[in-house]
């Protein structure tokens, strides 16, 4: 209901933490999530969830992005590669503790340095560090 609301009255969202289990599973994720983490301008923080990741690399346009403790692992990292890439207002990334390999996180950190502008990576607590 909340993410409708806010998807509806086109809200201006500052920063926005979405706490363990407060988004809907992959199957349930919807436009209206979308649209709702498309309006957060600075910092959104996703904790301890299963997300879609595709989604939201599609979505979000805003500064910060924290993913701590989510399902997070080498099946989504292309759509990490893509949020760095298209998102040009991002500024830092925590993708800390998350079952990422080693490989991946080398691959995210190659990606972030090849940008143009600086990015804050944060990855140390991840499994495969």
């Amino acid at each position: 209901y909340i993410a409708k609301q806010f998807a509806s009255e086109n809200f201006v969202v500052h920063n926005l933490s979405m706490l363990p289990n407060s988004i809907p599973c992959i199957e349930e994720f919807n436009s209206d999530f979308c649209l709702m983490f498309g309006q957060v301008k600075n910092h959104l923080k996703l904790q301890s969830s299963t997300i879609n990741l595709f989604n939201i690399s599609n979505s979000f346009k805003g500064e910060q992005l924290t993913i701590y403790k989510c399902d997070l692992d080498d099946n989504q990292m292309p759509h990490i590669l893509n949020l760095i890439q298209q998102n040009n207002a991002l500024q830092k990334l925590d993708l800390r503790n998350n079952n990422l390999s080693f490989k991946s996180l080398k691959h995210i950190e190659s990606e972030v340095r090849k940008q143009k502008r600086k990015i804050v990576l944060q990855l140390e607590g991840n499994i495969g560090w």
